[in-house]
């Protein structure tokens, strides 16, 4: 889905160098991505400019057709691929430093740019995934609205929002990840009205996790079979609506639940630095 690279300034360096500002821009960016990062991930092969994203998709049998009979061919299952075409696109940023402000320190200056920039791509990446995540058609809404513009300001996000999600992914057998949970990705303020909600009941902080050390970007607790993820970076409809059915005033911030192979990230190999020096 992407290729990332990070050019800054004009001129040459050394391969050791290279290195090191390969590893800074790596280090600040794939680690700082909400979304792609809790994709299924895939590196585009060399020589090509398209992948084509693969995912297995199978009929489960009843009880009857998967009775198998002493002498007797078993009745035939489905098993199909279901394949996805994907072009790449790629995000760049690069910015002009003076030969003054490299006099001193320009290594250390030159990597603190490098982790910036590349935290601003991580940013980026994560709003294509967004969107193409956004175009899905499952959506929960609060109460009776059908509609974004049909939400009121006193709807916000419970944990039985949160469960009702998790319970739907759960019946259409979808794929959780590490212990059968699945992900929720949501806005600060979001979170903030989940937290005045719940309070400590349900609630489980990501540092009282059996295995703290296996949690994803921004993950801050669990609840209802959901990990949570906060990210500010989550695109808002401002003025999305007034509650019944028109635009007006009303801001509205999506949550994002869903399961492991839910969408997949094609990436041409490792995120790039080009340093030049004058």
């Amino acid at each position: 889905m992407t290729k990332i690279t990070t050019d800054i300034y004009a001129g040459g360096d050394s391969t050791a160098l290279s290195r090191y500002f390969d590893k800074v821009v790596a280090e600040a960016l794939l680690p700082n991505t909400y979304l792609l990062g809790a994709g299924t991930q895939k590196v585009l092969p060399k020589g090509q400019n398209k992948y084509v994203f693969s995912l297995a998709t199978k009929t489960l049998g009843t009880v009857a057709g998967l009775t198998i009979t002493e002498g007797t061919t078993p009745a035939e299952g489905s098993w199909a691929m279901e394949q996805q075409e994907v072009s790449l696109t790629q995000i760049g940023e690069f910015v002009y430093m003076s030969d003054v402000l490299l006099q001193d320190s320009p290594v250390e200056l030159i990597a603190n740019a490098l982790g910036d920039l590349a935290m601003n791509v991580a940013a980026v990446a994560d709003i294509l995934v967004q969107d193409v995540i956004d175009a899905g058609t499952n959506i929960i809404y609060p109460g009776t609205a059908t509609a974004r513009n049909d939400i009121a300001s006193t709807e916000i996000l419970t944990a039985a929002y949160i469960a009702e999600a998790v319970a739907k992914l759960r019946a259409n057998n979808a794929k959780g990840y590490e212990g059968n949970m699945f992900v929720a990705v949501a806005h600060p303020f979001s979170l903030y009205d989940l937290r005045q909600e719940t309070g400590t009941g349900g609630w489980l902080d990501s540092n009282k996790y059996v295995t703290p050390d296996k949690i994803f970007k921004g993950e801050v607790g669990a609840l209802a079979g959901a990990r949570v993820i906060e990210s500010s970076n989550i695109q808002v409809y401002a003025d999305a609506g007034d509650g019944a059915g028109n635009a007006g005033t009303i801001d509205i911030y999506p949550t994002f639940v869903f399961g492991k192979d839910a969408f997949g990230v094609v990436r041409e190999g490792e995120p790039k630095s080009i340093v030049k020096m004058p």
